[in-house]
């Protein structure tokens, strides 16, 4: 683990703490919303201090209370592994005794509470990407792991485009076909220009490094779902009723 790994890290529980609005005002058909208990934000606000100030902790203790209390409460879940996982950062920045080996125990800690939050679903595109990162070469190292959860990710969140834009990356990794997957996704992200506008950057983000032919199939559908965008609503109009 690195030191930009931590910001991402802070930057996450920053996220976590405004996902939920985002999701909402994206307007699409992802899992619904969930309502967070009272005192939530007021919990956010203090352990983002905490956290910046190393009291980690503290921090865990505070969602491991908040877990109990609310175990299908996707965003805590979220947050305790975003916490276990910057204890375990710092203790390979400090290179304490045994930091390696506490360090795993800590992010073994984590990808139980990312796996919670992914399954629950509250927030499935924070839960796609804490999970796959946890897997990932910065953290646990478990590439066999994270395959799973990535195709998992796409079964499980069809409309999420994150899910479809992972599931691409790795078939490229992999060498494999992608015009599958791609034509997979056109079905299955909602007809928004949101949603596939932020499709489409993640798409393009990728084809910034990928070898052809990938390359080049990756910015042709940029530029389809670019296009398509200009005619689809912004975001879906709620339900009658």
């Amino acid at each position: 683990m690195t030191q930009p790994h931590a910001v991402v890290i802070a930057l996450a529980m920053v996220i976590a703490a405004v996902g939920r609005p985002l999701a909402t005002q994206r307007g699409d058909s992802r899992a619904a919303t969930q309502t967070p208990p009272p005192g939530w934000s007021e919990t956010l606000r203090s352990t983002l201090d905490m956290t910046l100030a190393g009291k980690h902790d503290e921090v865990i203790a505070v969602y491991e209370k908040w877990v109990a209390t609310y175990p299908n409460f996707g965003d805590a879940h979220s947050m305790l592994c975003g916490a276990y996982e910057a204890k375990a950062r710092d203790l390979m920045v400090k290179r304490v005794p045994d930091a390696g080996s506490l360090a795993l125990k800590l992010l073994d800690q984590a990808a139980v509470h990312a796996r919670r939050a992914f399954e629950l679903g509250n927030d499935p595109r924070t839960a796609i990407r804490a999970l796959i990162d946890i897997y990932g070469p910065l953290s646990l190292n478990r590439p066999d792991e994270q395959e799973r959860v990535i195709r998992e990710a796409v079964t499980r969140y069809p409309a999420e485009p994150l899910a479809h834009s992972e599931f691409i990356s790795l078939l490229i990794s992999k060498g494999e076909k992608i015009d599958p997957a791609l034509q997979a996704a056109r079905t299955a992200i909602p007809n928004v220009a949101r949603a596939r506008m932020e499709y489409a950057d993640l798409l393009l983000a990728q084809a910034q490094h990928a070898r052809e032919p990938y390359r080049t199939a990756l910015l042709g559908e940029v530029e389809r779902l670019a296009a398509e965008a200009k005619r689809l609503p912004k975001r879906l109009r709620p339900a009658a009723g």
